[in-house]
């Protein structure tokens, strides 16, 4: 018995170490904040779905409807807190078999990088800070995808995901969407065996985000069929609860684009026919913050961190390049460190920067284990010139670690 226990616990054990270290940062996050309730915009997403309009942010709530007629609020924080452990499981379960399955020559280095993203602040972090936002939802989207893809029947529902992603978040097409379509990229690139299939799913992954963005954007305020008095009243009888002022004007903004109270004058909607695109492009701009509370050091203080850890992640893409022949191999890292400028474009859209940043740590994370596992040649070489230029610093490696781990995030929302 005890014998079966050790193997048991030998075949799970990397599973295990990662899980027992991004739950223990959750608990402690959200005991330190006392955090466990949605907040009441986002309760709002988890409320409205697609019977009641075709747009963004209600592909949440229509999940919702199909499990529960009344999700109250301590439902939808049990819901909030399933889908954060559900997000911490997949993870947990494909960053241990990535480093379980790893030559032993570069499982260091493998297990270094779990060690990263176990423990950063622009990881995991946000997801229990931010407890109920739809980033989990998108990031729990993408990771299936990327499994999906690896499977010559599933890999076809993927861009219905990707669908279901947009749906979630519009920013779905600068968060996680880029994970998704480079891994699709790779494969269908340096992969001979379903070469037809990886090309035809990564094209229609990028041609369904494309038709179903503009289509909600362009008609989606079009086909809802309350007034937004009528959506709040329809909502608060479905949640069994109600909701402030606040939250009303965000919901008639989000879903009506009807801008709140307070600025109003600056874009007033019953006269965009009029506008030039530069005046409704400032007037949105402004609207959300970006021109009217842009604050440059609370932006530098994120961007540093950024900055420097998307430098280490080019310097790993760039040795990528130079181990590999392929040319479309080389395009394909080129594309993986472009991916880090998905976060300065999501905050030109809206002034979250931390959670922009986050999904672009995020997407690096997923290309560096995607890449141990497919056990790529010149990653793999790459990697092992990695490890003999630490052999013998270490101490550098210890002083990043220290840095990473204390950098704290500033709230800007």
């Amino acid at each position: 018995m005890k014998t079966k226990a050790l193997n048991f616990f030998s075949a799970i054990k990397y599973q295990l170490i990662v899980f027992v270290l991004l739950m223990g940062q959750a608990i402690y996050t959200m005991t330190s904040f006392r955090i466990g309730n949605v907040g009441e915009f986002m309760t709002v997403y988890y409320l409205v779905d697609l019977s009641m309009l075709k747009a963004s942010r209600t592909w949440v709530g229509t999940v919702v409807s199909l499990l529960t007629d009344h999700p109250t609020q301590a439902w939808i924080n049990g819901f909030a807190a399933v889908m954060l452990l559900l997000a911490i499981v997949i993870t947990s379960i494909l960053v241990g078999k990535v480093i379980k399955n790893v030559e032993n020559e570069i499982r260091p280095q493998a297990l270094i990088a779990a060690i990263f993203l176990t423990t950063g602040t622009f990881t995991f972090y946000m997801f229990s800070v931010n407890f109920g936002f739809l980033d989990v939802h998108l990031f729990i989207i993408a990771l299936v995808s990327v499994v999906f893809l690896n499977n010559k029947v599933l890999r076809w529902l993927v861009p219905a995901l990707c669908v279901a992603g947009f749906l979630t978040h519009q920013l779905f097409v600068v968060m996680y969407f880029p994970l998704i379509i480079l891994v699709a990229m790779y494969m269908a690139v340096a992969e001979k065996r379903g070469r037809i299939s990886k090309s035809a799913v990564f094209v229609l992954s990028i041609a369904s985000v494309a038709v179903v963005a503009l289509w909600t954007l362009a008609n989606g305020p079009d086909t809802n069929i309350y007034t937004p008095e009528q959506m709040l009243e329809v909502i608060e009888a479905k949640g069994m609860r109600q909701f402030s002022q606040d939250a009303f004007e965000n919901m008639r903004w989000q879903f009506f684009y009807i801008p709140t109270s307070e600025y109003s004058d600056v874009f007033p909607m019953e006269e965009l026919e009029n506008y030039s695109l530069w005046e409704y492009v400032k007037g949105w701009l402004y609207y959300t913050n970006v021109l009217r509370g842009f604050s440059l050091h609370k932006f530098l203080s994120v961007f540093s961190f950024v900055g420097a850890f998307s430098l280490a992640m080019w310097a790993i893409w760039i040795m990528c390049i130079r181990n590999t022949e392929s040319k479309l191999k080389k395009l394909v890292f080129v594309c993986f460190m472009l991916a880090v400028f998905a976060a300065p474009i999501g905050c030109i859209i809206a002034v979250d920067y931390i959670r922009w940043c986050q999904a672009a740590v995020l997407c690096q994370f997923g290309f560096l284990f995607f890449m141990f596992y497919t056990k790529d040649e010149g990653f793999k070489t790459t990697m092992a010139q990695l490890g003999e230029f630490f052999k013998n610093k270490k101490l550098l490696l210890v002083i990043a670690f220290v840095v990473y781990i204390m950098t704290v995030q500033i709230d800007v929302g």
